[in-house]
């Protein structure tokens, strides 16, 4: 595999295979992922699991009537986070809504891990009492959903509150569900408006709005963007058939609202995600996350799977936020599945079974590991941990000591020093190349089979080696090696969030292994010199040999000329 792209563009990369067929992976050899780690919430405290350490610590942090504490964003060093902390409640079922939205304080904060040190965000307008309403850029710029006249407004502001900028109008309706496109150039978000619920997306100053689903007649929640940035995946609750708002099914749309697709029926995603006994409920809204390899997890319900719930009866509407869910008498169960938005099919990770309810899965940002919660009936959720095949499955907590594990979220994505230094060499071994493809850099070797192993937990090759290129893989495996290194690069900071690594088209492979030249071979026309520069069946001796043993071509990029295939892109990109 090669390229690399600098100077804030497309990083492209090319795959090298015997053909396209399907690999054959082996299983994940890691038990569990060696320096990751996963903040949750638990009993309005904010919980830190260590996986390999099977380890639990709470971070440190108090103030002044604070009671509950939520974690949020994680900044890009791994070291800091943003918090979400609440006053005592003084919203639930039966009260008014202006009473739920406007009379729980909520503050939002930075926390240092390492030195325990607590800051407001001052000169903020109260935070919403959503969970983590707050949506931080990579440029240190926070977006926020404050409360304000009732109806709440997202404000962009500078991380000490200065320069708030009005993201959204007064008055337009109630915004949150907040997501950042891979790039960090625009925003998605959903807003409950007079009209309906409505899915839009525009850029990061407010400007270029799109509207991508707004059928008066459904409820869309929750925004995601797709790793390659195209799409935005959310859900649809059809409230007139559900007005608890329990089940939905998953949509995307075309970021620039070109197109648009159901992706599931018969609302088979659990939603209104609700767990506990009779006197302890918790729960909240229950949202489908993107892989690294652009599919699509989410927690698929039973076929007769419901919660079921009350209006309280003082105040008998149709107002969902005047609901009593009974979690304690729920039927069914959920279990989590991975979508492919492709072919629509749905493989399950975890097994079906009466009783269990699999939410809230959340992939590691290599895309190595899926955490997620798991509640019996009546029971509060534990927090689990499991490969992104599903294997090696396990609990981090139990439903007594760490009573109600709920929202997990990954702290960046550590890597042990020799995948670094893996990384760091793939980062840096790249050619640029001349006009017209003067923003593309090409990897000068094969993508090796420990890099590949690094990436992405298997090696499908047939012949074995450390330094030999990784073969037998199929193009969409191409481009899912694409995307998490993608990912890894971007959590270590060694590119930037405008740079990805992606695969070539036609004319750029030919352009990079020509190097100028216009002979049969980038060395010129004589076969008998292709030993020097390939190998080939009459000197590889049926085996994969290491990367860059033979003769560069003039630009100084490795077997170009030989018996591996290259997958390439069929689109030409975008730079």
């Amino acid at each position: 595999m090669k390229t690399y792209e600098g100077l804030m563009r497309v990083v492209s990369l090319v795959i090298l295979a015997m053909s396209p067929s399907v690999s054959t992976a082996e299983p994940l050899s890691e038990p569990t992922p060696t320096h990751a780690r996963l903040l949750f919430s638990s009993q309005g405290k904010t919980g830190v699991a260590i996986p390999a350490t099977a380890s639990i610590e709470y971070l440190e942090v108090s103030a002044p009537n604070q009671i509950t504490w939520q974690p949020g964003p994680v900044f890009s060093d791994g070291q800091r986070l943003i918090l979400l902390s609440m006053e005592q409640r003084r919203d639930g079922p039966g009260r008014p809504f202006d009473e739920y939205y406007t009379q729980t304080p909520t503050h939002l904060w930075t926390y240092d891990i390492a030195t325990k040190s607590l800051q407001e965000i001052a000169n903020t307008p109260r935070p919403a009492i959503f969970t983590t309403p707050a949506l931080l850029l990579a440029d240190g710029r926070l977006f926020v959903q404050i409360v304000r006249e009732r109806v709440g407004q997202i404000l962009r502001i500078q991380m000490d509150g200065s320069q708030p900028f009005e993201f959204t109008q007064r008055g337009a309706g109630l915004p949150y569900g907040l997501s950042a496109s891979p790039d960090g150039s625009h925003i998605a978000y959903h807003i409950a408006s007079p009209q309906g619920y409505q899915v839009w997306t525009c850029d990061v100053n407010g400007a270029n709005q799109r509207l991508l689903a707004g059928d008066p007649e459904h409820l869309y929640f929750g925004t995601q963007w797709s790793p390659d940035g195209e799409w935005v995946v959310y859900v649809d609750c059809k409230y007139r058939q559900d007005p608890g708002h329990d089940w939905a099914d998953i949509c995307i749309s075309r970021a620039d609202g070109s197109a648009s697709y159901r992706l599931t029926d018969n609302q088979s995603m659990w939603f209104a995600a609700t767990y506990g006994p009779a006197d302890n409920h918790g729960g909240g809204s229950n949202l489908p996350a993107w892989t690294a390899d652009g599919r699509i997890l989410y927690p698929r319900r039973t076929p007769q799977a419901r919660v079921p719930w009350q209006y309280q009866s003082e105040r008998p509407d149709t107002d969902h936020f005047n609901r009593d869910y009974l979690p304690q008498r729920a039927q069914g169960g959920t279990q989590i599945c991975l979508l492919d938005p492709h072919s629509r099919s749905s493989i399950e990770l975890t097994a079906a079974s009466e009783g269990r309810w699999d939410f809230r899965a959340t992939p590691s940002p290599d895309g190595k590991w899926i955490a997620f919660c798991r509640a019996q009936t009546g029971g509060s959720p534990t927090l689990w941990i499991m490969a992104a095949d599903g294997q090696n499955a396990r609990a981090l907590t139990d439903g007594s000591e760490h009573h109600g594990a709920d929202h997990p979220r990954w702290m960046g994505a550590e890597v042990d020093d020799e995948t670094l230094q893996l990384l760091r060499r793939f980062k840096d071994e790249f050619v640029s190349l001349p006009s017209p493809h003067e923003s593309t850099r090409v990897a000068k070797y094969e993508v090796t089979q420990e890099l590949w192993q690094a990436t992405m937990a298997n090696n499908p090759s047939r012949w074995k080696g450390r330094r030999n290129s990784v073969e037998m893989v199929s193009f969409d495996e191409a481009v899912a090696f694409c995307q998490r290194i993608t990912s890894m690069l971007r959590a270590c900071k060694l590119i930037t969030s405008k740079q990805q690594v992606r695969l070539p088209s036609a004319n750029e492979w030919e352009f990079a292994t020509r190097a100028g030249t216009k002979t049969a071979y980038s060395f010129g026309d004589e076969t008998a010199r292709l030993g020097d520069y390939a190998w080939y069946q009459g000197n590889a001796a049926g085996n994969d040999p290491p990367v860059g043993a033979k003769s560069p071509n003039p630009w100084g990029i490795y077997d170009v000329h030989g018996y591996l295939w290259e997958w390439c892109s069929p689109t030409t990109p975008q730079t």
